[in-house]
């Protein structure tokens, strides 16, 4: 798996503005899922919550803040929801039945850089960039709580946008490594133009889903979570889904992989 600033999209929906909800989806910034609020492309998750939610005439702020924040207001019932949520590091969140992501870690290292993946043990002799409340998976989470106070092994990100906090970490030589989910790296080394500065380091990771997950303590979440899933449906029957999804340069996540080619691959 995200700033203050808010982004209302235009509303589709026929409802009055009495019986319309305001659904407050956060995260940090983790672009192409959810990009910067008010933008031109917004993120695709914030996309497809656009059509799900103010099509039924509710009213969408998006918001970007820390993600430890966004998790913990929304399980408070602060928030309605977390983008980009995962079951392995929110269990206590709602979650609809249809992933939008399948997400797959991917390691980047400098360019010149010979580091080769193995095993686990492959990164004890490097600094690893890692961000705050993040679960990267049991073995790479295992990895970070055994060694987090030691900062030649873990150094950790917070704030709004970490993985750009890593990246200049890593290009300053601070930290040898840093992970992130292969489509949020890849986007990213394009839009910083930094293709040719690093190498993406394949560790063989399984996909794994990631959703839009809603609060437990507010009682629509429910309603929520079954709006998404049928505008999901709705949109790869109508082709609309591959339409949203080709402004980020993705294709639809139940037939494609993960990207992991904007910068070099070494396995």
């Amino acid at each position: 798996m995200r700033r203050f600033l808010i982004l209302s999209l235009l509303a589709f929906g026929t409802a009055s503005a009495a019986q319309a909800d305001e659904i407050t989806l956060a995260a940090d910034v983790w672009c192409p899922y959810n990009c910067a609020p008010g933008a031109e492309r917004p993120g695709y998750m914030v996309e497809i919550a656009a059509q799900a939610f103010e099509s039924a005439g509710h009213k969408l702020t998006y918001k970007t803040m820390p993600w430890a924040r966004a998790l913990a207001d929304v399980e408070a019932g602060k928030l309605s929801g977390a983008l980009g949520a995962s079951p392995e590091e929110a269990a206590g969140l709602l979650y609809p039945k249809q992933p939008l992501a399948q997400s797959r870690n991917m390691l980047v290292a400098r360019a010149g850089d010979s580091f080769a993946w193995t095993s686990i043990k492959s990164l004890e002799p490097h600094a690893l960039g890692t961000i705050l409340d993040y679960s990267y998976g049991s073995v790479i989470d295992a990895y970070i709580k055994a060694n987090i106070k030691n900062t030649n092994r873990i150094q950790v990100m917070g704030g709004d946008e970490p993985l750009k906090g890593n990246l200049r970490k890593l290009l300053a030589g601070r930290i040898a490594l840093t992970i992130d989910d292969a489509n949020v790296m890849a986007y990213e080394l394009a839009d910083q133009k930094l293709t040719e500065a690093v190498r993406l380091v394949d560790m063989g990771d399984a996909p794994s889903p990631l959703y839009i997950a809603f609060s437990p303590k507010l009682p629509q979440s429910a309603t929520y979570a079954k709006l998404l899933d049928d505008t999901i449906v709705k949109l790869r029957a109508s082709g609309g889904l591959e339409k949203i999804l080709a402004r980020y340069g993705l294709h639809d996540w139940e037939t494609a992989k993960p990207a992991a080619s904007a910068a070099g691959t070494n396995s």
